[in-house]
């Protein structure tokens, strides 16, 4: 692996786990003197009973850069999410763009089929996806039919690229809370 042009920086991922909640935060620091750009995405997997019984709510609203199905040009607009829950029926990777909310949830978690609510702080984007049945065949790491009880919810940076200064230090963080 080349690292050549890579910028020095410090990373810190701390967890901290209590009864009732899960949360993951990133630390980035720029000890130089020069400015650089990156982007970040916490890929969180949620088991869910059955893909077609789950959703995720909090995005309505939000523009959309869908990678599965991308609009017809460049300059076409990008789509807004009407529905209340995005639910899955087949490939999705959407990337939700300068969502407002400050949390999303997760209907159908679990064998159970309760909810894990996502609250976010410092990502402004949030990504839904699932491979669904091509691409999970596809996919050394992962089972034939796992896609269908799985939903991958990821809070991020990832339409616009983050600035850090010289000496500057960013964060971002996501909490769990299962209900």
């Amino acid at each position: 692996m080349d690292l050549r042009g890579t910028p020095n920086f410090k990373l810190t991922y701390t967890v901290t786990l209590t009864a009732t909640t899960l949360t993951t935060k990133l630390t980035i620091k720029n000890p130089s003197a020069t400015a650089w750009d990156f982007t970040t995405l916490l890929h969180t997997y949620f088991a869910v009973a059955n893909i077609k019984s789950a959703a995720v709510t909090g995005l309505t609203g939000t523009t959309f850069n869908d990678k599965v199905d991308p609009p017809a040009t460049a300059t076409s607009a990008k789509p807004t999410e009407s529905r209340r829950g995005v639910t899955v029926a087949g490939e999705v990777d959407r990337v939700y763009e300068g969502v407002e909310n400050d949390h999303v949830a997760v209907t159908g978690t679990g064998i159970g089929g309760g909810a894990v609510v996502v609250y976010k702080n410092g990502f402004p984007d949030v990504v839904v996806w699932n491979p669904w049945t091509d691409k999970a065949k596809a996919m050394a790491d992962f089972g034939d039919e796992e896609y269908n009880n799985m939903i991958c919810v990821e809070v991020g940076s990832v339409a616009d690229m983050i600035s850090l200064a010289g000496g500057a230090t960013w964060e971002g963080s996501q909490t769990l809370v299962a209900i």
